[in-house]
């Protein structure tokens, strides 16, 4: 499970496993990295994978690789549990620049065959929850190359809200009658109980989730900074009609900074923005000729990020 470059392996100092290797940072024809003719002026964190572990290295101007190791050895995590995801994602915000490739989300045959302490949430949305911010997905089109939807002939891309929702919900199962109740206890006045549901027999499974203002905020006006970037125009798609609150809270959201801040640059460039129903949404992507932005909650955006890869799929 060890990953060194250009140097010896060394042992791991405390809980948090650091240890040093000299480098040469790659240069303007270096291959490392993916970079082929392509100076790396600024650090980098990436992160690389081994089963559950998980190494980050910073490039700096030291000529150094940092590394902050999470593996398993001999079945047990290190005691900094899953603090070095945590960590990844604050040396992305910090350097701006983040690689990260695949690694696994356990789930129960994972847990009991690694002997994990528990089932560790998704590196991923641990990532995303921190750096926050939207993940926008673009296809790139060939035209040697024939698309599943023959009508596409711009690409769509996809944004997806990267924080929050089902991706940090609390989750249980209700083992028999009872009552499941969600309470809001505001710092300064009483306390409000909202009914989940009224639960018989043999029960069943609940869950609570949220999201924040702020972060709502921030993926308006990432998803209309690109829209003016791309001079292209922009649809949100949710579900309104049966979450009046939830996602009428993303719409409200929207058409108010929209409204206030960029409707007249969008005016500008003949663009617009416009809300509409998933499905709805879903029907008008397949009819339309590509040229815009989709812009998605968490769960909606993940289900819909394989979509770009779809339109360079041959028919």
């Amino acid at each position: 499970m060890w990953h060194s470059w250009n140097g010896q392996q060394k042992g791991l100092p405390g809980e948090r496993g650091e240890c040093q290797v000299p480098i040469v940072c790659p240069g303007p024809k270096s291959t490392d990295y993916g970079l082929q003719h392509q100076p790396l002026w600024r650090p980098t964190v990436e992160c690389v994978k081994d089963q559950f572990g998980l190494i980050n290295y910073e490039v700096g101007d030291s000529k150094k690789l940092v590394f902050h190791v999470k593996e398993v050895q001999d079945g047990t995590e290190l005691q900094a549990g899953d603090e070095v995801t945590k960590d990844v994602a604050e040396a992305i915000k910090k350097y701006n620049v983040g690689i990260k490739r695949t690694t696994i989300t356990p789930n129960e045959k994972r847990v009991e065959e690694f002997k994990l302490k528990q089932m560790w949430k998704s590196p991923n949305g641990t990532i995303r929850n921190i750096l926050g911010g939207t993940v926008f997905r673009e296809a790139i089109i060939c035209k040697n190359i024939p698309r599943l939807v023959s009508g596409w002939v711009k690409p769509i891309i996809i944004g997806r809200h990267a924080y929050r929702d089902q991706y940090r919900a609390t989750d249980f199962v209700v083992p028999g009658s009872g009552k499941v109740e969600i309470t809001y206890t505001p710092s300064d006045g009483p306390q409000k109980r909202h009914l989940v549901h009224n639960f018989e027999g043999s029960g069943g499974v609940a869950m609570g989730m949220y999201n924040q203002d702020k972060s709502t905020e921030d993926f308006a006006h990432s998803s209309f900074q690109m829209a003016l970037s791309k001079s292209w125009r922009l649809y949100l798609s949710t579900k309104n009609t049966i979450l009046k609150k939830y996602d009428g809270r993303f719409k409200d959201i929207f058409q108010d900074i929209y409204d206030k801040q960029y409707e007249s640059k969008s005016e500008a460039q003949k663009i617009w923005y416009e809300h509409r129903l998933i499905d709805d949404m879903v029907g008008q992507a397949m009819k339309s000729e590509g040229g815009f932005i989709w812009t998605c909650k968490n769960y909606d955006g993940d289900s819909r990020t394989p979509w770009p890869k779809v339109m360079a799929l041959l028919a």
